[in-house]
């Protein structure tokens, strides 16, 4: 009789517990409202398990959490990244609100499990797994979270953008190839995206369109991925269907934008917005990701949040300045200087120093202002050059400018020191090397042509020859072959007199410059 009264009185005890727990829950709701979209209970986002989970255990989830966490910590430790991976996710479940949960879960799969593979396929899938979780799963359940922007523009910036992953040149070429067929092209036209219908229902209203689709379907193809355009088997069937090029045009437009805005979380406006204060941005690259993850943050960001994201922000332009030229030739990704990103960039350090007094905002900006006077002196942009030294000197006098722009430039600009030289400074100097020496063979100065191909080559041997000595390292740090470097120059030039319209008689001078390349001068730029 007593262990009934005993169970009994458990029961009931019990049953008062989850009554006020449910009863202060709904009190502590109504709290949580008030600080933002980020600490709403429910919304349309939450998988069916997140919803599940939030409502039927109510505050004891917190509890079952701390526990996972304390697991977590332990595999952490034992370098049990797998298991760990199934735990965050369960600890996800549990604190969809959490934005640490997300964060570490992220980069538990991008930076730690990643590296455990050894082929640059597997590796990429986790560190895209990565990616996604933040993107896809943790930002839409904490929409207010400026630390999960932050992390995500990280990624970008760090992982994919940096050469410090063995397989960095494989992330950079995903991620190009899929920007490249999504844009049609490394900008944005906004225009072909205007009218584009909103809904597959939208879309199919149209008779052609409709008829189109169905004639996808018959091929067994489904028409709204964009998995179509990466497979050349099926390109050449699309090419045999021989539809109108307008249908074709509205088709593929369509499915490109549902992919930027559905699979990769992208918002057209956004991107216009940003390509208008920063750009434009060559979206193929990681640097126009990192930039565009860290403005969505900015809405959201308290105190030193804010420092963290602008500082996102110019250190990505400073890098999309450096090295945001990308070319893919014979498969292999070179970046070199892009002049038109410096304006923007050196506006996005000024802009970021007048809003905080950070001294660390100071030092990157002199730098950057040192590199912008070398890069522009070395394609040849002597006046623009000036400028920068003296800004320069005006705002950050040293030991390096006390003694004029000339001097500022040979000590710069020295390739003897290559052990201290970085990828990008490397790249730097082999092309615009390159780049001079095809310029002063279109004027018909041989001499002093040959003479930059010469100071080239010795740049790639010497910055080569350093890292000979272990395989990985040139592999990961390594300057794309002298013949694609050469390629890439001459693209440079090519480009750059198609947009001087003051030049005359372009084709001549590119006939001239082309002849630099002719086998009486091969040795200077062998494989």
């Amino acid at each position: 009789m007593k262990r009934f009264v005993y169970s009994l009185m458990l029961f009931v005890f019990v049953g008062l517990c989850f009554w006020g727990v449910n009863h202060k829950q709904q009190t502590l709701l109504d709290e949580r409202r008030k600080l933002g979209p980020a600490d709403l209970p429910l919304t349309d986002q939450m998988t069916p398990m997140v919803a599940f989970t939030t409502v039927a255990l109510g505050g004891f989830r917190g509890i079952i959490a701390d526990v996972m966490w304390v697991r977590a910590a332990r595999l952490q430790e034992e370098g049990k990244y797998f298991e760990l991976v199934q735990l965050a996710d369960w600890i996800t479940k549990l604190e969809p609100r959490f934005p640490e949960v997300w964060a570490f879960q992220a980069w538990n799969m991008t930076y730690n499990i990643s590296v455990l593979f050894t082929t640059p396929e597997d590796r990429w899938r986790w560190v895209n797994h990565g990616i996604e979780l933040l993107r896809d799963e943790g930002i839409p359940n904490n929409p207010a979270s400026a630390k999960l922007y932050w992390e995500l523009g990280w990624f970008y910036q760090h992982k994919i953008g940096q050469n410090l992953d063995q397989m960095h040149r494989y992330y950079k070429m995903q991620l190009a190839e899929e920007m490249g067929i999504c844009l049609g092209g490394p900008s944005a036209d906004y225009r072909m995206f205007k009218n584009v219908p909103r809904t597959e229902k939208e879309f199919l209203s149209d008779p052609n369109l409709k008829a189109f689709v169905s004639q996808l379907r018959e091929l067994t193809l489904n028409p709204f991925t964009m998995e179509i355009f990466f497979d050349q088997e099926i390109m050449v069937k699309l090419k045999e269907l021989n539809m109108e090029d307008t249908t074709l045009t509205q088709w593929l437009n369509f499915v490109r934008k549902q992919h930027i805005q559905k699979k990769l979380k992208l918002d057209l406006a956004t991107m216009e917005e940003l390509d208008g204060i920063y750009g434009p941005f060559d979206w193929r690259l990681p640097n126009a990701h990192a930039v565009y993850w860290a403005f969505k943050g900015l809405p959201y960001a308290k105190g030193y949040q804010q420092i963290e994201l602008h500082r996102m922000i110019f250190q990505n332009m400073a890098e999309a300045f450096r090295g945001g030229r990308i070319r893919i030739n014979e498969g292999i990704v070179s970046l070199s200087p892009n002049l038109q990103m410096m304006d923007n960039a050196e506006k996005a350090y000024e802009a970021a120093i007048e809003k905080f007094n950070d001294n660390t905002f100071d030092t990157g900006y002199k730098n950057f202002l040192g590199d912008a006077a070398v890069n522009l002196y070395a394609f040849g942009r002597i006046e623009e050059a000036k400028e920068k030294f003296e800004k320069l000197h005006e705002l950050y006098p040293n030991e390096l400018t006390k003694n004029g722009f000339e001097r500022f430039i040979i000590q710069l600009s020295s390739e003897d020191d290559v052990s201290t030289m970085s990828q990008a400074e490397a790249n730097g100097f082999v092309e615009s090397n390159l780049y001079q020496g095809l310029y002063y063979y279109a004027l018909g100065d041989n001499t002093r042509g040959a003479g930059y191909f010469r100071k080239a080559r010795l740049i790639w041997k010497a910055y080569m020859e350093y890292r000979g000595n272990s395989v990985d390292f040139t592999e990961r740090t390594g300057l794309a072959p002298i013949h694609i470097a050469t390629k890439n120059a001459m693209e440079r030039l090519r480009e750059n007199l198609q947009r001087d319209q003051q030049i005359k008689d372009k084709e001549r001078i590119l006939k001239q410059a082309e002849g630099a390349l002719s086998t009486e001068l091969n040795p200077l730029i062998v494989k």
